[in-house]
């Protein structure tokens, strides 16, 4: 088998990797979203059971982790794909062509050349984008909120209050509306 033709094959395959990962990100979107939708319905078929609505709640937390993480990372890791796929085309464009074979094919090699340059700056620019979002992007913390606050502010009010004969809560809202008898 020629060479040539093996690095067509792979081209070809490293084109479609690219666009399968393209392909699966957006999938599963859509997919999260589906199963968003089936919380909402299993939520109403709980009908008030505790039990049935805890089962949900971890459901729901499981899902919005997942959206998050698919609505701050996997754009990045998207773009990271589509870049690193123009940069092979660029440079494999770049390889085929030779200079000296005329002023077209000149324009045509350097133009090559100057687009592997810039999928490889974009390459490297989605990369460290993709990796910041992965590490560095604050997190939704979807704990119970059991735990005492760590602002000395907020608990000196919590503390005078209390002091003052108002009930203090363990850190859960209080969801009635303002109007409400009690």
């Amino acid at each position: 088998m020629d060479s040539s033709v093996v690095a067509a094959f792979g081209l070809v395959a490293a084109i479609g990797v690219v666009i399968a990962y393209a392909h699966h990100r957006r999938r599963e979107g859509d997919h999260l979203g589906r199963d968003a939708a089936l919380a909402a319905s299993l939520r109403t078929l709980a009908d008030g059971d505790p039990v049935r609505l805890a089962a949900v709640d971890e459901f729901e937390t499981t899902i919005y982790r997942r959206l998050f993480a698919a609505s701050t990372t996997a754009p990045r890791l998207v773009a990271t794909a589509w870049s690193a796929g123009g940069l092979v085309l660029a440079l494999a464009a770049a390889l085929v062509t030779e200079p000296g074979s005329g002023a077209l094919v000149d324009v045509a090699y350097y133009l090559a050349l100057a687009a592997a340059v810039g999928f490889g700056v974009a390459l490297i620019v989605h990369a460290v984008r993709a990796a910041l979002a992965a590490t560095v992007v604050p997190r939704i913390a979807f704990d119970d909120g059991d735990e005492p606050l760590a602002d000395t502010a907020t608990n000196d009010a919590a503390e005078g209050s209390a002091a003052k004969g108002a009930v203090a809560t363990s850190g859960s809202a209080d969801t009635d509306p303002p109007t409400a008898a009690r």
